[in-house]
């Protein structure tokens, strides 16, 4: 089940978009795990992702809960603000890719148009 809209506003302005993501990795599921099980919760975050976007001395739990819904958020929250000043597509891209790959690859597997599809429903 999807959360609520109220959830997704902990992140911020950009709400619909980390509401778009979630809803495209996993429709909501905050027990959904992939990628050999480093892929956790309701957004699909690596552990190399939550460590580049959380500050370890400040919250190292939040790695480790990367799949329980409010550490994703804060993880996510993080994250959003670090990318505030690009646009939704980069966000997602470098969400999706990492910032090299996303330079280097651009949307080859059409991930950020399939979150921006859904983003533009919201």
């Amino acid at each position: 089940m999807l959360p609520s809209d109220e959830f997704f506003q902990l992140v911020g302005p950009r709400w619909k978009l980390a509401k778009a993501i979630c809803i495209h990795e996993t429709n909501g599921d905050p027990l959904a795990v992939g990628d050999n099980g480093d892929a956790q919760g309701m957004f699909q975050l690596h552990a190399a992702f939550a460590i580049d976007h959380v500050v370890p001395a400040l919250n190292p739990v939040l790695v480790t809960l990367r799949g329980e819904p409010f550490a994703s958020i804060s993880i996510m929250k993080n994250f959003l603000i670090m990318y505030d000043a690009n646009a939704d597509k980069d966000i997602i891209g470098v969400f999706h890719n990492g910032a090299v790959g996303w330079m280097n690859n651009g949307d080859k597997d059409g991930y950020v148009a399939k979150v921006l599809a859904i983003l533009s429903k919201l």
